[in-house]
């Protein structure tokens, strides 16, 4: 919807990165997984798919990439999940996913944030009509809490961004 209100008025022309391109998930890990999806087997599944449609283009999201797993270290993304075959795994995959025509992103949540994680700051969550810290969905039983997007994208998400862009 914010995408859809904003273009009308933007210059930033749209990519066709998405353009005739398979686009799928691939769920790696959360914190009651018994057997997660590795980095390699995540690779494993990028060449089926790329053998199967001929090298078709490809952009494939992870799910559960960092830390603990799905939903877990959130505002914090630049812990990879060591389960998975950590950093070095994660940067082989998406290099040699490149070979076969395909794209490795993150399902990534911009607007959740938990109290226990090491990027926790109260001033970044939106408040509810009393004021108290807006509460999001609990996951993994623990209670997430909704980022402010206005006061996230002044600093701190721009700065997520970034991090991100030049860490992967």
């Amino acid at each position: 919807d914010g995408a859809r209100l904003l273009r009308p008025g933007s210059s930033i022309r749209r990519s066709d990165l998405y353009k005739h391109t398979a686009i799928y998930k691939i769920f790696c890990d959360s914190i009651d997984t018994t057997d997660p999806t590795t980095f390699a087997d995540a690779l494993d599944l990028v060449r089926r798919i790329s053998n199967l449609t001929a090298g078709a283009p490809q952009i494939a999201y992870l799910v559960g990439w960092q830390h603990k797993g799905h939903d877990t270290g959130y505002p914090d993304v630049f812990t990879v999940n060591e389960r998975l075959g950590g950093l070095n795994g994660l940067c082989k995959l998406m290099h040699e996913a490149q070979s076969l025509n395909t794209v490795v992103s993150f399902h990534d949540n911009y607007d959740d944030a938990y109290q226990e994680e090491s990027g926790w700051d109260p001033e970044l969550v939106a408040r509810d009509m009393t004021g108290a810290l807006a509460r999001g969905g609990v996951w993994g039983n623990r209670q997430s809490y909704v980022i402010n997007p206005w006061k996230y994208a002044q600093a701190a998400g721009k700065e997520r961004i970034r991090r991100t862009l030049a860490m992967y």
